[in-house]
């Protein structure tokens, strides 16, 4: 784990803070109102690909995601009755996301075959698996489930899990609100490993945590999450491998000993501190709505690089 500002970052994952009920505005009056940045127009473009070191994130010689859509897998009869705005919160994020800026600061990380075929190509499928998940379901358990939605059409999809109240991914514990990792999966072209993401509303709701005092509260929790996991899915999909087994570590803060790397979205976290301003958060409009996002680092501006909404 990687400490600064006083705030415990995680690798992989969201650090949690308050948060209000969904859809609910819920503004420290000390917090500076986040500006509302246009990113419709056009679809997401490619940059150059970033060196592979001498910047702050670095390629440890992994993969990169490099194509494919995403399907969103709602863990649990709970959905078919309830949750409605957080299906349609992450269905319009997600569905908007693949022609935007933000989307296009991801292109700069490339591995050997080049950049992301598709940076986020969008949304394929949302469904709700009504098999209700165990109280603390682990990685294992996660990867069963995106085994039987991941590789339904063409391509295979990056599936995202999102857990009901009642059940707590184990991960996902304490400040931890959300992570990525990778299963096995298969199909009718052979075997290979596929990213995944876990966005545990129930956890988030439970523990009243990743809004940081955020605008919409857990609406913006969610949005946060979903393109923070998102991100690093995409960048890093194979944490903590080795590249000698066809995968590796993508791009991510160089190693230290004592300390986890970050990833492109751990170095511009929000600040989590509900009476501190919102640094690094800023509303994404879409075509598909507006949603609350952080900041993701770029390398290719200036220097070691920084956090921006956009490329």
């Amino acid at each position: 784990m990687i400490r600064r500002l006083g705030v415990v970052l995680a690798f992989g994952m969201i650090i949690a803070g308050p948060a209000e009920a969904l859809g609910a505005t819920a503004e420290p009056a000390s917090a500076a109102k986040p500006a509302v940045h246009d990113h419709v127009a056009g679809l997401a473009g490619t940059l150059r690909c970033s060196p592979d070191r001498g910047r702050r994130l670095v390629w440890h010689g992994g993969r990169v995601y490099p194509e494919g859509l995403e399907t969103i897998v709602y863990w649990g009869s709970w959905w078919r009755t309830h949750g409605r705005q957080v299906e349609s919160e992450l269905n319009h994020l997600y569905t908007g996301l693949n022609v935007s800026a933000w989307a296009t600061t991801l292109s700069q990380y490339c591995d050997s075959s080049g950049p992301p075929v598709n940076v986020s190509p969008g949304l394929r499928a949302s469904v709700i698996d009504t098999d209700n998940p165990p109280g603390a379901p682990t990685d294992r358990q996660f990867g069963a489930v995106v085994r039987k939605y991941c590789c339904t059409g063409d391509l295979p999809s990056m599936v995202i899990v999102v857990t009901p109240p009642g059940s707590s991914p184990a991960y996902d514990t304490g400040l931890v609100c959300g992570h990525h990792s990778f299963t096995t999966a298969s199909d009718d072209g052979g075997t290979f490993s596929l990213p995944w993401i876990d966005i545990p509303y129930g956890h988030i709701r439970k523990t009243r945590g990743c809004g940081w005092g955020l605008e919409r509260g857990v609406a913006g929790a969610l949005s946060v999450v979903a393109g923070h996991e998102l991100a690093e899915a995409i960048t890093d999909p194979f944490p903590n491998t080795s590249a000698r087994a066809g995968l590796g570590t993508g791009w991510a803060t160089a190693r230290r000993k004592g300390r986890r790397e970050a990833e492109v979205a751990d170095l511009c976290e929000p600040l989590v501190h509900p009476r501190a301003s919102q640094g690094n958060v800023f509303l994404l409009k879409l075509k598909t709505g507006i949603f609350v996002m952080q900041k993701l680092w770029s390398n290719e501006r200036g220097g070691e690089g920084k956090c921006v909404e956009g490329s």
